[in-house]
C-alpha cells in the first residue's frame, strides 16, 4: 500500500506544477512580447515576441515546474 500512497503524492504534486508552470510560461510569453512592443518600432516590435517569447516561456516554465514539483515533493 506504499507503493500507491507515494504514487497518489507524486500525481498531486505533478499536476500542481504542471498547471503553474503553463500560467508562467505564458505570462512570460505576453510579458516578452509586450516589452519588444514597447521598445521597438514596426515590425521589430513583433519580431521581438516571436523570437524571444517561446524559449522564454520553456526556460521560465521548465523552472518554475522543477522548483515547484521539488518544494511539494519536499514537504
Amino acid at each position: 500500500m506504499n507503493i500507491f500512497d507515494e504514487l497518489g503524492e507524486s500525481v498531486i504534486a505533478l499536476i500542481a506544477s504542471a498547471a503553474a508552470a503553463i500560467v508562467s510560461a505564458i505570462c512570460a510569453w505576453v510579458l516578452v512580447t509586450f516589452i519588444g512592443a514597447k521598445l521597438f518600432r514596426d515590425e521589430m516590435s513583433y519580431g521581438v515576441g516571436l523570437l524571444f517569447g517561446p524559449p522564454a516561456a520553456l526556460i521560465v516554465g521548465g523552472v518554475v515546474f522543477i522548483l515547484l514539483f521539488r518544494k511539494i515533493r519536499s514537504s
